[in-house]
């Protein structure tokens, strides 16, 4: 099923990655599908975003956004299991920080 965009909503992409650029009368943002991370806002009236990216962010599917505000998903940091050491082999910030819930295939621009 695809979902047409409004107007204040397009696709852009860095790098892998495509992203949801949103512009509105009041503020702006980025959101990447990948990690659901919200990558920037910006309030219309600021000259610069009050949230933004690290100038070392890498945009590929293998790889975490770094800066802005990813999703977090089931824990935050090493990944401990009931008070367990932490698993090294477990991914930092949990599983969803490099997964695509939803791709720009499922969108169509208006």
């Amino acid at each position: 099923m695809r979902t047409a965009l409004p107007a204040s909503v397009r696709v852009e992409h860095r790098g892998e990655l495509p992203s949801l650029r949103v512009t509105t009368r009041l503020a702006s943002a980025e959101v990447f599908f990948h990690g659901a991370h919200v990558a920037q806002w910006r309030p219309a009236h600021a000259a610069n975003p009050v949230l933004s990216l690290s100038e070392q962010s890498v945009f590929r599917k293998d790889t975490s956004i770094r800066g802005g505000v990813p999703i977090c998903f089931p824990w935050f940091g090493a990944a401990q299991f009931g008070g367990v050491q932490p698993d090294p082999a477990a991914p930092s910030h949990g599983l969803d920080r490099k997964s695509t819930r939803l791709n720009s295939s499922h969108v169509s621009e208006s």
